[in-house]
């Protein structure tokens, strides 16, 4: 008979040493009792699966594994009911709300659905196939009594109304939402005199989030945005996006990814207006934004007089959330803009397929502002890099454009953009030549390697909103159609971030 002792001995020694080991981690966390509470037993791998796919349910599974410092809800697999609720302007509310602060730093909190078992619904008369099978279903989106906006989920990793300038409770808290099927039941358009927000629903927001991921869910006819980010950084990857509704009854509402900055925190504080990174080489191909000084321009209290340009600071202080939404491997249908951005937003575009746009609307579309000069009510985009995706339109006389662009830069690449009436097209919203240097206007655009398929104009660049080629955009020919810019792109020193995202992996 083999002597048990020395493994006995063994036994009791590694207890001892996981739970200092425990112990030690405990206590290296944050103090703030806000953050941490000291009754909290952390649990990494912690699992709970939902009673059912009900808001209720998911929310009391999601408050478990929050108390326990993060871990993963499954919700099962079924067609369930979850009435999408009104979300305010700090991002609290709808149906199942998230708020990451009370995770310990470095926590993930997932929430899987069923993404490895596929199903096919009908959704407003029309079919989806493939799609994952735990279904979300709102009908909230008809009811008169809801002002929007609404939405399913709703995450903020540190409110506004905390009056936290750098939103550090969210910083290294994350999520990952996955396998899911959001469905909004769109019936209708809105009428002559009726409120249009009362429609104005969204199926995924993200607030002051540091680091989501939301892969392989399928969401549809949320007439506001499938997903919105606000001041948050993360990964969209290998979902699909879609508004049957607009096939029936003609609307042209629906965002696939909306995408902006931190500009909501600073238009209604003290401090002035929102961060904007002036060399914006120093970001191109990357995803976090930690270290990289950033600058940010006072306006004067009546904007109406002052000299101009304004003066500029310099500030180390950055959002912790500071960085782009990637979004990559998805596939768009039916889609008012697959991705677009505005307030300082910056998204990375790629590998990405979009069919049957939006007469008259652009499947990738960079907002504009030029109202830095005016007024603090909207603000430009920053940045986007847009590559390796294939965009294909209706027909090329329908008014449809492939690529729009009214300020902020940008690095278009690689892309196949087939049957639209302008491929690429650049002009400056709100221009004002009386204040040409107006940061917000388009600068930095760099334009290669394209093809275009049946399209009417491959790069049409308005005139008189002073896009200068070789000075604020630099191109190759477009397919031979417009003569080459010195310098030619790319521009030195870009390299593209590594594909697939390694949060995918």
């Amino acid at each position: 008979m083999r002597n048990l002792r020395p493994r006995k001995t063994y036994a009791v020694f590694l207890a001892i040493v996981v739970f200092a080991a425990i112990l030690s981690y405990v206590y290296s966390l944050p103090p703030s009792s806000d953050v941490i509470p000291s009754t909290l037993s952390i649990s990494p791998i912690y699992e709970v699966t939902a009673t059912s796919g009900s808001a209720a349910a998911i929310q009391s599974a999601i408050n478990n594994v929050i108390s326990h410092g993060g871990g993963t809800v499954y919700v099962p697999a079924g067609d369930w009911r979850v009435d999408q609720q009104p979300v305010d302007g700090y991002g609290n509310g709808g149906a199942i709300s998230i708020d990451l602060e009370n995770l310990p730093a470095g926590a993930w909190l997932n929430i899987t659905g069923s993404y490895t078992n596929t199903t096919v619904i009908q959704q407003n008369g029309l079919a989806l196939y493939n799609v994952p099978s735990c279904i979300l279903r709102s009908y909230a989106c008809n009811d008169n009594n809801l002002t929007g906006p609404i939405c399913t989920f709703s995450v903020i990793g540190s409110p506004e109304e905390s009056g936290n300038l750098n939103n550090y409770k969210s910083e290294n808290r994350h999520i990952r939402i996955s396998g899911f099927t959001i469905l909004g039941d769109v019936i209708q358009e809105p009428t002559l005199g009726e409120n249009p927000q009362m429609y104005d629903n969204d199926g995924i927001v993200l607030s002051w989030v540091d680091g989501f991921l939301i892969d392989h869910c399928a969401i549809d006819s949320n007439t506001g945005s499938s997903i919105s980010s606000s001041a948050s950084k993360g990964v969209i990857s290998n979902c699909d996006f879609s508004a049957l509704y607009k096939v029936i009854h003609g609307g042209i509402w629906n965002y696939g990814v909306q995408v902006s900055g931190n500009f909501q925190y600073y238009i209604s504080s003290e401090y002035g207006t929102p961060t904007w990174i002036q060399n914006i080489s120093q970001v191109w191909g990357l995803y976090d934004w930690q270290g990289i000084t950033l600058k940010y321009t006072t306006i004067p209290a009546n904007v109406n007089t002052g000299t101009m340009p304004w003066p500029v600071y310099t500030t180390s202080d950055i959002s912790f959330t500071a960085g782009p939404v990637y979004i990559e491997s998805s596939t768009f249908n039916w889609i008012r803009h697959c991705a677009t951005s505005s307030g300082f937003g910056y998204f990375v575009f790629r590998f990405n397929t979009c069919y049957n746009g939006t007469v008259g609307f652009p499947f990738v579309d960079e907002h504009g502002g030029g109202e830095w000069s005016l007024s603090a009510v909207a603000y430009a985009s920053r940045g986007e890099e847009v590559y390796n995706n294939t965009l294909y339109g209706t027909a090329p006389g329908t008014g449809m454009y492939g690529i729009d662009d009214t300020g902020g830069s940008g690095l278009i690449y690689n892309n196949t953009i087939k049957n639209v009436a302008i491929g690429i097209y650049l002009q400056n919203r709100n221009y004002n030549n009386g204040d040409p240097v107006d940061p917000e206007y388009i600068n930095d655009c760099w334009i290669w390697n394209n093809v275009f398929n049946n399209v009417g104009t491959a790069l049409s660049v308005t005139s008189n909103d002073g896009i200068t080629t070789g000075v604020n955009y630099f191109c190759d020919s477009c397919g031979g159609t417009v003569t080459p810019t010195a310098p030619a792109p790319p521009p030195s020193g870009y390299t593209p971030y590594v594909y697939p995202h390694p949060l995918t992996q």
